[in-house]
């Protein structure tokens, strides 16, 4: 269906736009840099019970392939952990 790439507040939560909110509200899945860390910034915002997966250094062959397969059938966010999205 679709991926959007969302950049993240540097230091303040409340720098997040209301367009990339609204994009993850809408999300199905939301790939995140570190679990701990998205987590805690969609809470800051209200935003729960959404499905997270981690992307970053560590990830493997099978789990990008299978993230990259998600895109296409789900709405689709990557957040990182503070900026632009890009590894």
């Amino acid at each position: 269906m679709s991926l959007a790439v969302i950049a993240t507040p540097i230091g303040n939560s409340n720098d997040l736009g209301i367009r990339a909110l609204q994009v993850l509200r809408e999300a199905d899945l939301i790939i995140t840099e570190e679990r701990k860390i998205g987590s805690r910034l969609l809470r800051f915002h209200g935003i729960v019970g959404k499905s997270l997966e981690e992307l970053n250094e560590h990830s493997g062959e099978e789990e990008i392939k299978s993230l990259a397969d998600a895109c296409k059938i789900h709405s689709v966010a990557l957040i990182s952990d503070a900026g632009t999205p890009g590894f």
